[in-house]
């Protein structure tokens, strides 16, 4: 059956390397690039990949904003993945881990897929004017590789007849230090973003896209990073539409408990770069000098070696990307797109709550010892909520003291907790605050769980696992041509004995549907959709109503609302009766005031 089953993907889904074909070749503003044809199915796709988009930022430009990249002669080759940049090693869950000790700072480049035939030569593309994507990836601005195999666009391209274009940028202590200040500006991973949106601005039409059609999606800190650019007046005009997946700005809160020049001087100082006792001690210039002679792979060494909360380098606040008033209306009236599309999964926190756990043996202690008090401490530390509204937080979630709750429910309780504080609060009040500026919104939830899922059965789809069906990539987890050295013994294992029904396929494709629909200008869904557990959900939001309902529902709620006129688009069958629970008092109503 197995068998069987595999020949029909195969079938449906190989995706071959057209060697025989001419590579396509494309006239950059930089120079040549030469992609390869890649039969996706029954379609034809160029990718190019490796495209550099701005200089290496090494030597004196480490630290520094990204600079053009100098022109080539000849043909570049554009048909090999490039390395990551550098990052720690990242644990996926369970023990699976991605391998980076050998990424690297020359990491600039970007990914482009298109259908193929659209061009006539090197420049003339007079035959197709097609949408253009943008994908940031996400990775908590620590850790992030467009190289991964759920990251390859060939099958949205196939189903959707798009351009699609991914990329890597500067992560972690590389790209989000030194804290901004005079002659400084921090957040060079931002300005890295900046550069791909300029990129795709003056390249793209080369390609067979249009320029004036561009939208601008991200996942979890990708999603955070396109609400940023959706503000800021450097990236206005780059972009028309915007799709936030699990993340949006005002997820950076849990990010203030970390100030930025006490980090930067505290990894420094781990690095001899910086000594807290000097008599005179050296300025931020003199640290990034210092920092400047060390090899890349030490210094992500002496990240990986710091405690949890020094590993995460959130990006600062006050600079022409990130507001310094996070939870200000003002902010979000800047909203610059014409329509945004934002959701979340329906558990995104149990992968935070893997992950927190792993990674801060004293937490998972006091979640055993005391979990009410080590949830409330959980919320102060890393949020800084004051511990007596802490603890009118894990009251809500956790109930009374006398109900009691064994260890998987105290795991599950507190990933809901921390999912309404970093995802699910922030999607409704952003979708919110666009709404209030005109702009057309659209939420979803995907509700989905995976048939591969190989998290606790209480546990709905988590952090992440609607990639695979947004971008498409589904078919590629056991496809080796896509594996990358990051993916170790472990991981590639359990990607090949992944198996999904046809039906997970079908589903895929109504997903990237809807994603393209919208890419496109306009949002359909079919209603075949709704049996296979999509919910895109209606959230009636204003500043007086301050309450997150959960819903459940037997199979499937399908509801879409256009936020911006409060126009029924559609409402398609609801199954069966669904139970709210309890309110849940959303957490910046208990902290921060009401709604704004």
């Amino acid at each position: 059956m197995h068998l069987k089953l595999g020949l029909i993907l195969l079938i449906l889904y190989g995706v071959q390397d057209i060697s025989a074909a001419k590579p396509p070749v494309v006239r950059t503003h930089s120079g040549l690039v030469a992609g390869k044809q890649l039969k996706v199915g029954d379609k034809l796709v160029d990718a190019f990949y490796g495209i550099p988009y701005a200089r290496p930022p090494v030597g004196e430009l480490r630290f520094e904003k990204p600079r053009e990249v100098q022109p080539w002669k000849g043909v570049y080759n554009a048909t090999t993945k490039t390395t990551a940049c550098w990052q720690t090693n990242f644990s996926l869950f369970r023990n699976l881990t991605l391998t980076y000790d050998e990424a690297t700072e020359d990491c600039l480049h970007l990914n482009v897929w298109r259908p193929s035939g659209l061009c006539d030569g090197e420049v003339s593309c007079t035959r197709r004017n097609l949408s253009v994507v943008i994908f940031i990836h996400g990775g908590a601005f620590h850790w992030g590789d467009a190289g991964l195999l759920i990251y390859d666009a060939a099958n949205f391209v196939a189903l959707s007849d798009v351009v699609y274009v991914t990329f890597n940028h500067r992560l972690g202590i590389l790209g989000f230090f030194p804290p901004p200040g005079k002659g400084k500006s921090g957040n060079m991973g931002f300005y890295d973003q900046l550069s791909v949106l300029r990129w795709v601005r003056r390249n793209i039409a080369h390609f067979g896209g249009n320029p004036e059609d561009v939208t601008l999606a991200g996942q979890s800190a990708g999603a955070t990073a396109v609400g940023l650019h959706s503000i800021s007046l450097a990236s206005r005009g780059l972009f028309q539409r915007a799709i936030l997946q699990s993340g949006t700005p005002i997820s950076l809160i849990w990010g203030n408990a970390f100030p930025g020049l006490d980090q930067f001087q505290e990894e420094a100082a781990r690095l001899n770069c910086y000594d807290p006792e000097a008599a005179v001690r050296k300025t931020v210039s003199e640290t990034l000098e210092c920092l400047r002679r060390l090899d890349a792979k030490i210094i992500y060494k002496a990240v990986s070696e710091s405690k949890i909360e020094g590993q995460f380098v959130t990006p600062h606040l006050g600079d022409e990307f990130v507001p310094v008033n996070l939870l200000s209306a003002e902010n979000w009236k800047k909203i610059h797109v014409k329509e945004l599309f934002m959701g979340t999964t329906s558990e995104e926190g149990a992968f935070l709550s893997d992950l927190f756990l792993k990674g801060s043996p004293v937490l998972e202690n006091a979640l055993s010892d005391d979990y009410r008090k080590g949830a409330a401490v959980c919320l102060l530390v890393l949020f800084q909520i004051p511990l007596d509204k802490s603890k009118v937080i894990v009251k809500q979630y956790f109930g009374e003291p006398d109900f009691k709750h064994d260890r998987e429910r105290v795991i599950l309780v507190f990933g809901r907790m921390l999912a309404d504080l970093i995802f699910n609060c922030p999607a409704h009040f952003f979708a919110a605050a666009a709404t209030d500026n005109q702009v057309s919104s659209y939420m979803y939830r995907f509700d989905h769980r995976p048939s591969y899922n190989s998290w606790p059965q209480q546990y709905g789809p988590t952090h992440s696992e609607e990639i695979p069906f947004t971008i498409g990539s589904l078919p590629f987890f056991r496809d080796e041509s896509r594996f990358t050295p990051a993916l170790t013994a472990e991981t590639i294992a359990l990607a090949k004995s992944v198996k999904f029904p046809p039906s997970e396929l079908s589903f895929m494709r109504d997903v990237v549907g809807v994603w393209s629909s919208f890419i496109k200008g306009y949002v359909t869904v079919k209603k075949s959709s709704a049996q296979l557990l999509i919910t895109i959900l209606s959230l009636f939001l204003d500043r007086n109503y301050c309450k997150v309902r959960r819903m459940r529902t037997a199979l499937s709620l399908l509801i879409l609302i256009r936020f911006g006129s409060l126009l029924f688009l559609c409402l398609l069958i609801v199954y069966t009766l669904f139970q709210i629970s309890s309110n849940v008092t959303c957490l910046y109503v208990i902290y921060k005031g009401c709604c704004w």
